[in-house]
């Protein structure tokens, strides 16, 4: 097991995960260039992005700054976008989405599009994609994952 570590959190992230586990020192809040979360000894080696609904990543998908990061997210050899939400709401985009009417009349994307660009980027850039549903898993995951690539980097750190 690893040993215990500072989460690491992008300056931008509003709502932060909370990461609750015993090995979680606790968080330092810094502006990261890629990702929202990343562990410190390992800053270079995992980076970890969050999308908390299907509207966020819609919003972001299609942008240059979007498009940017995962150019520099090929860099680190552990890369994960964790998403909130399931397959299913992608898929279901817009009808999924927790919009007034009159916007979801106006969105010109489809689940279809926004999955379809999720598999090309995940190929392209070489990044692992995991749907966990809701906020508390994702939270889990994400834990999960930063206990594990600590300990491959351990003897090093």
């Amino acid at each position: 097991m690893p040993r215990s570590f500072t989460v690491i959190v992008d300056t931008r992230e509003k709502q932060p995960w909370n990461l609750n586990s015993s090995r979680v020192l606790g968080r330092e809040i810094t502006k990261l260039d890629t990702g929202d979360y990343t562990v410190e000894g390992v800053e270079d080696k995992l980076c970890i992005d969050r999308k908390a609904s299907v509207s966020e990543l819609a919003q972001n998908i299609t942008t240059k700054r979007f498009a940017n990061e995962l150019k520099r997210i090929k860099e680190f050899p552990h890369a994960f976008l964790i998403l909130e939400f399931s397959a299913s709401d992608v898929f279901n985009f817009p009808d999924s989405a927790d919009l007034p009417p009159a916007v979801k009349k106006r969105i010109r994307v489809n689940g279809n599009f926004l999955m379809r660009c999720l598999s090309r980027m995940q190929i392209k850039y070489d990044f692992n994609i995991i749907f966990a549903g809701n906020r508390s898993n994702a939270e889990r995951i994400a834990v999960n994952l930063m206990e594990d690539v600590l300990e491959i980097y351990e003897p090093e750190i």
